[in-house]
């Protein structure tokens, strides 16, 4: 599936419901926090499922996953659902929403993805080994640790703990 492509989750024959009463009072009536990280490259709102009544967060978690449609966030697949404007998508014990022009999809489509803020292919990462010796993989945009990496540039922390490794990330001349 590319990054526009839209599928819904439920069979295509099965009408979506409208929400619940109960439900549009929660989305409305909820506090919801607004992402400050992301504010200028994906804003977006979430709630946190035990900061709220519980019942009530998985009945809308289950409705998005049961009625919502299927596209991405770069690789990742997501379930989305739309209302009143807003597209809303689950993650464990987190609901986030946005505004439905700020989905990855839409902004794909229309070409307003945010450009990235370091350039990925300048970078490698360093893996010690027990023996004194190290590997060195270059990042690159589309690696595995590229998001990690990013977000690890963007504190000004250039290690980190994985899987009880130290990583170090070196700028390339």
């Amino acid at each position: 599936m590319s990054g526009a492509e839209i599928h819904r989750v439920a069979e295509k024959d099965t009408p979506v419901p409208q929400l619940p009463e109960k439900i549009k009072q929660f989305i409305e009536k909820t506090p919801w926090t607004f992402a400050k990280t992301y504010a200028k490259t994906w804003p977006h709102e979430y709630i946190v499922q035990e900061k709220i009544d519980n019942e009530l967060f998985l009945q809308l978690a289950n409705l998005i996953e049961k009625y919502g449609y299927v596209s991405h966030f770069y690789k990742t697949t997501v379930t989305y659902y739309d209302y009143n404007g807003r597209t809303y998508w689950h993650m464990g014990n987190i609901i986030n929403r946005c505004d439905e022009r700020d989905t990855y999809h839409r902004r794909e489509k229309d070409g307003r993805l945010p450009r990235p803020w370091f350039n990925m292919d300048r970078y490698e990462i360093v893996v010690p080994r027990s023996n004194g010796e190290a590997v060195f993989w270059p990042c690159g945009q589309k690696s595995a640790f590229g998001a990690q990496i990013m977000m690890l540039h963007k504190t000004g922390n250039n290690n980190c703990r994985q899987a009880g490794i130290m990583l170090d990330v070196h700028h390339l001349r």
